[in-house]
């Protein structure tokens, strides 16, 4: 243990030093750890030559205050970013689903993303409650049985059935 503390590496107790033996035995023993205490190779014991705490804990680190504004703008920063992978998510399930269901040969409604507005029709609409509605119209293809109803009621024309 690094001098004589009881704590062992970073904080975590005796025996957590990479596989090189028992702390506090200078780096006697033979490394049992997985990798022998040297990535993959034949690693050997070594004589601890000291000890500090971590520095990952965030409550250690002095920050800056920021502004409520500055907060703000970060908020929505990230709140973009956030967007743009949910956005990229549901078009990968959509290419997903409709690759499935064209080996099936079964039809589904699609969404036409420029013509959408969002009003929430469609969704209420659909008998098997396979629309949301975030932003635009999203069509879950597991659901969708292709009935049709959404593209009648679609104010906007931007729903299609496609195979």
């Amino acid at each position: 243990m690094p001098f004589g503390d009881g704590t062992g590496p970073f904080g975590k107790g005796p025996g957590t030093g990479r596989g090189m033996g028992r702390c506090g035995t200078g780096g006697i023993g033979r490394g049992l750890g997985r990798g022998m205490g040297r990535g993959m190779g034949q690693g050997q014991s070594r004589i601890f030559t000291g000890w500090s705490p971590p520095t990952n804990d965030i409550s250690q680190t002095p920050q800056q205050p920021i502004s409520e504004e500055q907060e703000l703008e970060m908020l929505k920063q990230q709140s973009q970013v956030l967007q743009q992978q949910m956005d990229m998510i549901h078009k990968r399930i959509d290419e997903l689903s409709r690759e499935k269901n064209k080996m099936s040969g079964k039809k589904i409604a699609v969404v036409d993303k420029k013509r959408c507005t969002g009003c929430g029709i469609c969704a209420d609409t659909c008998p098997q409650e396979a629309i949301t509605v975030v932003d635009i119209a999203r069509i879950n293809a597991d659901k969708c049985s292709g009935c049709g109803v959404c593209v009648e009621q679609c104010p906007q024309g931007a729903i299609t059935l496609k195979k």
